[in-house]
């Protein structure tokens, strides 16, 4: 346990140090940090998930709600509805895209369950707003297009967790039909949306 803890500790100086380091070289600071977790993690197996027990979990989605939350603070009301259509457009173009590729190599070059593919396709059809969002903020690029790739970064993380959630109930239930995952789509999300505006 007392790994871990120095371990964490570790990690958060290094988060800082890299923080600095990316404003000086714009070289990705949360790149080389998940570099150095796939390192440590499945390549060398010096941490393993359950040495993080119930607390790791927590932290990253902590994690996650300071990444957006910062990000949504950097945006700007008249940006935002400038840029909103043009990142639906490509959220949902490289959504489709990337997830098609992935959906044929999963499917056809290493010949799994069109079930495994389909989820597969879906769960890497995202671009992630935690290496996005801080990414953007220190590029040499106009306020527009921050925004614009910001949004493009959570509507596809949207796209995801909807479509992951769907796909996985509709599996457990063992029903795949087209109609129910377009009620997951519809109303479900739309009831969300709702949800969150308001509280917004």
């Amino acid at each position: 346990m007392s790994t871990v803890i120095i371990g964490l500790g570790l990690l958060f100086f290094t988060g800082h140090f890299l923080s600095w380091f990316f404003e000086k070289t714009k070289i990705p600071d949360l790149l080389i940090l998940v570099a150095i977790g796939y390192t440590i993690g499945p390549i060398l197996g010096l941490v393993q998930p359950s040495d993080f027990g119930k607390v790791g979990s927590i932290v990253s989605t902590l994690a996650l709600i300071v990444i957006l939350y910062e990000g949504g603070l950097n945006l700007k009301a008249k940006d935002l509805l400038q840029s909103c259509l043009p990142a639906a457009l490509i959220s949902v173009l490289g959504f489709l895209v990337t997830g098609l590729i992935a959906f044929v190599i999963v499917r056809y070059l290493a010949f799994q369950s069109m079930e495994i593919a389909l989820l597969t396709a879906v769960g890497i059809g995202s671009t992630s707003s935690a290496i996005v969002i801080p990414m953007v903020k220190y590029l040499s690029i106009d306020d527009r297009t921050k925004t614009i790739l910001s949004l493009e970064s959570a509507f596809t993380d949207v796209l995801t967790i909807v479509l992951f959630l769907v796909l996985v109930d509709g599996m457990a239930k063992g029903v795949m039909s087209s109609k129910d995952i377009l009620i997951g789509l519809g109303p479900d999300t739309l009831t969300a949306a709702a949800f969150g505006l308001f509280l917004g």
